[in-house]
């Protein structure tokens, strides 16, 4: 069950290790201060990119990707090039996977969303992995009046550990924090 929504204006997202953490972010906001906070305390960091944003971004914070021993970035234009990916660093334990866009699986193929959060849960059991999505906020009008939500809906609130909904595009300590008790280990 998902657990009451907390809204925060201060302090890091600190998070368990071995969960899916899905971050929503509004159009424009830098991510790479956030995720930053969340995945430096990994030895081994795998970023699968398929906007191809965050490159440049982490290296302009400061992260030399390039030559990193601990970070691995792959830009990734196929869902089957994301599966093949995926499946490839299976050899590795605890690590942190970062997927942005969380939103392209369900771009390329809709029905795919089940079996791509099945694997998603199988790197974290099988090899302890905690893993972050980048979702998007979409525009939906509802009562003649237009709100922004998840672009993932509801079904995927479900799967995830914890959903992280960025509410101020200038200030990223303001969000709205749902964790999902179903899913502790």
């Amino acid at each position: 069950m998902l657990s009451s929504d907390k809204a925060s204006s201060a302090g890091n997202l600190n998070f368990e290790d071995n969960t899916i953490i899905d971050l929503v972010m509004p159009p424009g906001m830098q991510i790479s201060p956030i995720i930053s906070d969340i995945i430096l305390k990994y030895n081994h960091i795998f970023i699968l990119d398929t906007q191809g944003q965050l490159y440049s971004s982490f290296n302009q914070y400061g992260w030399n990707i390039g030559n990193s021993k601990r970070i691995s970035y792959t830009f990734v234009f196929s869902l089957n090039d994301l599966y093949k990916r995926i499946e490839s660093i299976r050899v590795f334990n605890n690590f942190v996977l970062v997927l942005d866009s969380i939103t392209f699986v369900c771009d390329v193929s809709p029905l795919s969303i089940k079996s791509f959060s099945n694997l998603l849960w199988s790197l974290v059991y099988e090899c302890s992995a905690t893993i972050i999505t980048i979702n998007h906020y979409r525009i939906d009008k509802n009562k003649n009046r237009f709100e922004l939500i998840p672009r993932m809906g509801g079904f995927w609130r479900r799967i995830v550990s914890y959903q992280v909904e960025f509410t101020d595009l200038q200030n990223a300590k303001r969000y709205r924090l749902l964790e999902n008790k179903l899913n502790e280990m």
